[in-house]
């Protein structure tokens, strides 16, 4: 003889239950974070600041002023057809040359 359905789902979830009296202790959802500063971050890429090279023949040496100017971590130097990733970055400044190393546009991601 089989028991009823009923009895089964009442001792599968008496099963559940603790078995000291108390109520289980369910996480409490982690708190919002906090805000994020006002301003750029450090390391935050600002290719405004860097338009004036546009044109210019872009060297080594170069490369690192515009860097350092916009405030960019690192830097990409983009040829012509050159393949790039689609992957966005804050922090990155990329630079576009033509085959003559003359920069086409500079800006951040």
């Amino acid at each position: 003889m089989r028991p009823p359905p009923l009895l089964c789902s009442a001792l599968l979830l008496a099963a559940c239950m603790p078995m000291n009296g108390e109520a289980s202790q369910v996480p409490s959802p982690p708190a919002d974070p906090a805000p994020p500063p006002v301003g750029a971050p450090e390391g935050t890429c600002d290719a405004a600041r860097v338009q004036n090279h546009l044109g210019h023949t872009l060297t080594p040496a170069m490369t690192e002023q515009i860097r350092t100017q916009a405030g960019a971590r690192s830097v990409r130097v983009i040829g012509p057809d050159q393949a790039v990733t689609m992957d966005f970055r804050p922090d990155r400044l990329n630079i576009e040359h033509d085959g003559q190393m003359k920069v086409l546009a500079i800006r951040c991601g």
